[in-house]
Order: C-alpha cells, then structure tokens, then sequence
C-alpha cells in the first residue's frame, strides 16, 4: 500500500483498557460505536484518570488537583470541570455516557421523574415550562419528588459525609437545569391533543389519501351541512344562510342543495338545519334515480345533516339494499389533560365536500354582506352596516317603500341566484388538483379556439405542422357525461319520491292502533273497518308521516309492501269547539265499536246466551218460590248514576243556569238574615244587663259615672 492511500484510511480507535471495558458494558456498544472516534479517545481517557481517582489514597480532591497539574495546557481539563465530570460520573453510577460531548443524557433522570415531567407539562395549556417552575417549587419547598424524594432525603443519600443543611442549600440533583429538562418535555403534538383534543392535531398526523377515480357517478355520494359567509336580508333583519348540499364524490358535482335563512324563533334562538330539511334534499337528490348495477352509498352526519334511522330503515324497505346509508365515524377520546371525554365529528372521512365548501366561499368573496368564516375575521364594517342597515329598518313605512332603500346586503332570493351561479362555476373549472380526474390534451390553430383531439384528423398535413397543444384538467362536468355514458339508472317512482319527504317511524300495531310520541307528544293512529289493525296486530310496520299536519300515517309492511292509512284518533281538539269534539268522540265510539266490541260480542255470544238462560232460569225459580230481592225495595237510596239517569228535569240549560243562582243568592240571603239575628239578639241581651246596673245605682250617683248606651241597635 502507497503513502498516499494510506493516509486516507480513517483512524481506528485503540483497544479498550480493562478498567474501560468494564465501565462500557456489552448492551451500550451501539450507543459506543456511534461516537465519534476523538469521542471516543477523550472518553476512555476520562474513564481511566476517573477509576484511578476512584482508588487513589490521597482522596478525590488531591488526586484530581495533580492530574489537572498535570494537564494545564489542554482544554477541560481544569481542576473544577475535571471534579463537575467525576462526580455527575458518580452519581449516574459510573454511566460512561454522561462524559460524552452532545451525547443525550436522557437516561440520566430517574424514570420516575420523566414521567411527572412529562405529565405535568401535558397539563399546561399555554406554557410547559410552567411544569418546571413548579418541579422547582416542591424541591425548595421540601416536598417529595417523584424518583428523588425531598431534598433532605437526596442530600443524606448523595453526600453520606456532610451534615444535611437546616434551609434549602439552593442546589438541585444533575440534569435538573431547564435547558437538559426540556428534552423529556412531549412532543408538540402530544401537547396539542393532550390540551385542545383530537381535532385540534388534524394537521400534525398523517393523512389517509383515499383515491375516488375508480368510483362511478351516484356510487358515493356525500351530504352535508353549511352556513355560508354572507348575511342576507329578510324582512327587516339580516341574518346567517345555513343550507344542506349532496355532491357526488366521483364527479365533485352538486346533486342537491337547499337553502335556509337562520331567522330567529320565538325563543331568541336561530333556526337550525333539522331532520325535516334533509327529507326535503332527497327527492331532489333521487331525481337522478339510483344505479342498476352498483349500490349507491350515502356518507352522512351523525349531527343535523344526518339521515334518521327510521329513514335509513325506509330506505332500505323501498330499494332492497340498493341504497345504502354510511355513517362518519365519531371520535370518542379521553383528553389527557383533564380526563373529560372528547367527541366530535371525523370531518375528513368527507373531505371531498369540505374543499367543495372552502372552493365555493372563495367564489362568492366578492358577494356583498361577507360576514367571514368566522367572528374573529369578519370584515371590519360589518358591524357598521349591521347598524346602518338597523336604522334603516326602524323606519315607520310599508314594505314597499322599504324595499326601495339601497342597503349593503341581498335579499335572500338574490343570494341563493348568486350560491347557484357559484355552483355552476365549480362544476366548469379545471383549475384544481382534484384526485380521480384526468388530464385533457386539445389543440388550437394560432388565433383559433382550443379543440378536443379527435378533431386533429380533420386537419390537412399543412395545418397540423402549426398545430399548438394545451393539457388542462377534466372539469367536473365533463367527468359526469363520460361516467354517464353507458351507465344505467333506474327512476325513482313518483309515490316513493313522495313518502322520502314525509318522517318514517318503524312502529307496532298494538290493541288494533298505533301509538308512538314525538317530542314528548303523543299520538294515536286508528280507523273503524281497517285490515291493519286486525292483520297487523302485534307486528311491525314502517309508518310515514307529515309532523306538520300528523292527520294520518301510510303504513308499509317490513317487506315493502302498502298497508294502508290510518287516521289519527282522538286528537286534540278545542274544548269550546263542540263539533270537533263530537266529531272526535264519535271516531272513538266507531272505532272501539266496529274494532273491539263488535268481534268481542260476536266471540262471546254463546257465553252471553247461556248468561241469558241463567237469568231467566233463577228468575223464574225465584218467583215460584216467593224469594224477596233486596233492590225491588223502592225505599232504598240510590245511587248518584241512577238518580242521574232518571232525571227527568227538561229546562234548558241557561234557564238551570239562572235558577242555579237564584237558589244561591236564597241561600246567601238567608245566611245573611240569620247572621244579623243573632247581632241584633246578643246586642239586647248586653243592653238589659246595662239597664239593670243603671238601675241600681244610688240616687246621688252622678250622671257622668252613669254607663251611657247607643239604643239605635235596638231600633
């Protein structure tokens, strides 16, 4: 080997010393090897001054001020560094890794206080180098600490030969500096979730990339919730627009929208999207009809813009498992940092639909009234025009002449003209990265317009020498017509339509009528000469219903199969209205009558002839043998019903009416004469006795000691 190759050889460590090897053992040769060779070398010659430090005579401190003597030209090798390495040597019990340049001594703290540590800082929510001030603060205090105890414990323990100080000496264990207890502090994301919960490290995890081009159109189709960033005016208020949107995953298409302005209710509260909206989004979604080949799935809430269970269970009853309902999933975590469960919504399982929201807010930033996406970015007039606009409204004027004022919002048909324009617009770009779509190639002659590639043939050799090509992305649109051609739907059929927006109950007929509450009132569903009530007694059936009328319900076999229609019974009617209440009293008779007495009589008649025979048989022997019945006694009281029963008094009722208080005024009357009877008898009664005395009075008695009496009460 030359002298040049040689010298580009790397050097090779020495062999260990026995006293190194032993203080490096078998298990840290990894940890060994990743140093850095002139790391290395400085370590083991530590290792050797120390262990011969260890066993000098003369005592640590005169051995280690000769070896620094000894070294007084090379770097760190003072005599107070040399003694800070041997005893943090020392006190990790004879670590090597502690004497290493850059090396982490995450080993160096007692396991148990790593796991304060890093608790304690979980538990911050604004600054985790609060979890050391207070690390600090139960050391000086003289409170246990996890892993080291008290400071008089840890001070006894690592200084056997000193007298444990009266007051905090001021010094901490090694590696308690802030700079080395910031490395067992958890990560960012840790902290994140520990205090903001799940969502809130959305960003800081990886993301599941879920490719939707293999999807055909109506095979997944998303459906949720929004409120725009414009307020709107409606009548003399301006207020939020909150609505509900069905995009088809493959296309990135709108299938179905509806608005609704967040006017507020009787309570203050604004009006919120409700199970009765999705219901009306769905016969607009299913206008599309359903595909015959393929399922076609929808992915919902678990919030308002969800599907209810007993519309899932309708669904699958009107198209056999075509139809499929998915629900997001729901996060269900207990956040660390207060033990209270966090549960919320898995928005990106449908984030197709929340970049949709986020590309059509940016379309309509330019619309007048923006409110922002939320209070902390609302544009700085807001406030101002909200005011301007109130003043406005205040005046004394018919609808007419106030719409004439100009003011800085839209009125809600101009706003949802405007959201449906912006919609057109998403569905013509091809300005995205959207996954699933392809890349369109077109050409154009110079100064021509662009032209799809199949009509390149059409050109002359001459022409297409000039040709200029242009790749751009599919739009949406463009994607739905190629995914529709060749594909087949089946329609939807007008009745089914119909029953998607009325609610739908999965109920039990029970005694020949259906009952079921909704929120916390309770209806019952019947009909005198219906075949539900009798076929369908104690099964289960699928009940529509319209929660705006409840007049009737359409009732459905868990097969799929018409029932029929039962009408509500014995609803709530006005007590002044005695015609509803009769009309309603004579449903109830009809129904119990024709459903429930008449087949009870028509089962029951033998028992109820051979109950009449009985009769007339003890009847008949009762009389031939002269037996007194105790009710033929005409004398006996009767009952209040009977006396009722047999009343035979005819006068109109405002003329008993009128009697009635006649006879109360009597009575009041005559109470009122006794009462004054016996004032007047009690007043004669004192009278003589005052008359008496007076009478016997001496003569010479005079007259101002004479009791003096009013007579009048005896007039």
């Amino acid at each position: 080997m030359s002298e040049t190759s040689a010298a580009i050889v790397p050097a090779q460590p020495a062999p260990l010393s026995a006293a190194v090897a032993e203080y490096i053992p078998l298990e840290h040769h990894n940890e060994w090897l990743g140093l850095k060779i002139g790391e290395q070398e400085r370590v083991k010659e530590l290792l050797n001054v120390f262990d011969a430090v260890r066993k000098d005579t003369r005592g640590v401190v005169k051995a280690l001020r000769i070896v620094s003597l000894e070294n007084t030209s090379r770097d760190g090798w003072s005599y107070g560094n040399l003694k800070t390495l041997y005893y943090a040597w020392v006190e990790a019990g004879f670590d090597w890794r502690v004497l290493a340049r850059g090396y982490s001594n995450e080993q160096k703290l007692r396991p148990e206080l790593v796991e304060w540590l890093r608790t304690a800082a979980l538990r911050e929510h604004r600054s985790k180098r609060q979890a050391i001030f207070k690390l600090y603060a139960l050391w000086r205090e003289g409170k246990p600490v996890a892993g080291y105890g008290t400071w008089r414990e840890w001070y006894a323990t690592t200084y056997p030969e000193r007298d444990v100080p009266k007051t905090f000496p001021g010094i901490t264990p090694p590696g308690w500096k802030p700079s080395n207890l910031y490395r067992y502090f958890p990560s960012k994301v840790q902290h994140t979730l520990a205090t903001k919960g799940r969502t809130a490290i959305s960003g800081m995890i990886p993301k599941l990339q879920r490719d939707p081009s293999e999807l055909r159109f109506l095979e997944l189709i998303t459906i949720d919730d929004f409120e725009t960033d414009v307020l709107v005016k409606v009548g003399r208020d301006v207020v939020p627009v909150r609505g509900l949107l069905a995009i088809d995953v493959a296309t990135r298409t709108h299938l179905a929208v509806g608005f609704k302005p967040r006017l507020r209710k009787e309570d203050g509260k604004r009006m919120s999207i409700t199970h009765e909206d999705m219901q009306t989004l769905l016969p607009g979604l299913f206008a599309w009809g359903v595909p015959a080949n393929y399922p076609m799935t929808i992915l919902v809430e678990n919030a308002a813009a969800a599907i209810s269970s007993e519309l899932e269970a309708a669904l699958d009853l009107h198209f056999g498992g075509q139809v499929r309902i998915e629900r997001t999933g729901m996060l269900n975590y207990k956040t660390i940092a207060n033990g209270f469960v966090e549960r919320s919504g898995k928005p990106q399982e449908k984030g197709w639909i929340e970049s949709f929201f986020n590309a059509w807010w940016n379309v309509l930033g330019s619309l007048p009234g923006q409110k922002g996406s939320r209070y902390d970015n609302a544009p700085g007039d807001l406030e101002a025009k909200v005011k301007y606009f109130k003043q406005i409204a205040a005046y004394e004027c018919s609808d007419e002449r106030f719409a004439q004022f100009r003011v800085p919002f839209m009125s809600f048909d101009e706003a949802v003209t405007a959201f449906t324009a912006g919609l057109q617009m998403l569905e013509q770009r091809t300005q995205h990265k959207m996954l699933g779509f392809e890349e369109v190639t077109e050409w154009r002659l110079p100064g021509e317009a662009l032209q799809p590639v199949e009509q390149l043939a059409t050109l002359s050799p001459a022409q297409q020498l000039t040709v200029q090509f242009e790749t751009r992305m599919q739009s949406p649109v463009e994607r739905r017509a190629k995914l529709l051609a060749g594909a087949k739907f089946l329609r939807v059929p007008e009745p089914v339509l119909a029953l998607l927006s009325f609610s739908a109950k999965r109920v039990t007929v029970k005694n020949h009528k259906v009952t079921f509450t909704i929120r916390g009132q309770g209806y019952t569903f019947a009909q005198a000469g219906s075949d539900i009530g009798r076929t369908q007694n104690g099964k289960e059936i699928v009940a529509y219903y319209d929660e705006r009328t409840m007049a009737a319900i359409y009732c459905f076999g868990l097969e799929g199969n018409y029932l029929g229609t039962l009408a509500q019974l014995g609803g709530a009617a006005g007590i002044k209205d005695t015609e509803a209440l009769s009309a309603a009293a004579e449903r109830i008779r009809e129904f119990v009558s024709e459903e429930i007495e008449r087949p009870t009589r028509h089962l029951m008649a033998a028992d109820r002839a051979q109950a009449d025979a009985d009769k007339a048989h003890n009847h008949q022997l009762a009389v031939r043998l002269g037996l007194k019945n105790a009710d033929d006694d005409q004398d006996k009281p009767k009952g209040l019903s009977r006396t009722l029963a047999q009343d035979n008094y005819v006068e109109p009722k405002e003329g008993r009416f009128a009697a009635a208080l006649q006879s109360a005024a009597g009575i009041a009357a005559g109470a009122t004469e006794q009462a004054d009877n016996a004032r007047r008898a009690k007043v004669r009664r004192s009278t003589s006795k005052d008359l008496s005395a007076l009478s016997d009075a001496p003569a010479d008695t005079p007259a101002t000691a004479r009791p003096e009496r009013d007579l009048s009460a005896l007039l």
